[in-house]
């Protein structure tokens, strides 16, 4: 059997199979009026709702930075893709509804890791994401997907922010002087500045 150049990728993640064309998604069972996938919105935006430079992967409109930067570069980078344009969604760093976006994301935009638009920064432990978008309480305060002992708020109380490893494990570090990649994501939600 020969492959051609139509044809689609299927990566299985923890029994959920994540296409980069969004079709096979699987609602959660827990949520059926969730779309599944890579992303809770259920329909991607087209080319004209997003800034160029955006790819549809899943039902997620997405942007990956590998040359890294703060919690705050990585935040300001994103947020500015949409200044200036007539663009019918917003910019944020990446928001994550559930554990099957998470997996989700990670296997797309595997191995670096990579800076998610969570932080405490507004009261310690209280994770408020980027935007208003509902994301059913998650992250859980602790527990997967956190690594084993985080979130600790080390490093004297600055470890406001999230980077998700390369086994899609979280852990928070400083804002302001680690280093990492990050994933962009446009959406219809726009930052909420009082969440961070």
């Amino acid at each position: 059997m020969g492959w051609s150049s139509s044809a689609i990728v299927v990566v299985v993640l923890g029994g959920c199979a994540f296409r980069p064309d969004g079709a096979g998604d699987a609602q959660r069972p827990d949520d059926p009026t969730d779309g599944g996938g890579i992303d809770a919105t259920d329909d991607a935006p087209g080319p004209a709702s997003c800034p160029p430079g955006y790819t549809t992967a899943g039902a997620g409109t997405y942007r990956l930075v590998e040359h890294g930067g703060t919690w705050d570069d990585a935040r300001a980078d994103c947020a500015d893709d949409t200044t200036g344009g007539t663009f019918t969604h917003h910019t944020h760093l990446v928001v994550l509804s559930h554990d099957g976006e998470r997996a989700a994301i990670r296997a797309a935009f595997a191995p670096s890791r990579l800076w998610l638009g969570v932080s405490d920064r507004v009261t310690t432990f209280a994770w408020r994401w980027v935007t208003a978008e509902d994301t059913g309480g998650y992250p859980p305060g602790n527990g997967p997907p956190w690594r084993v002992g985080q979130p600790t708020n080390g490093d004297m109380g600055r470890q406001d922010c999230v980077v998700m490893d390369e086994q899609g494990q979280w852990d928070d570090r400083p804002c302001n002087s680690d280093e990492h990649a990050y994933v962009c994501e446009c959406d219809p939600f726009p930052e909420e500045p009082a969440n961070f």
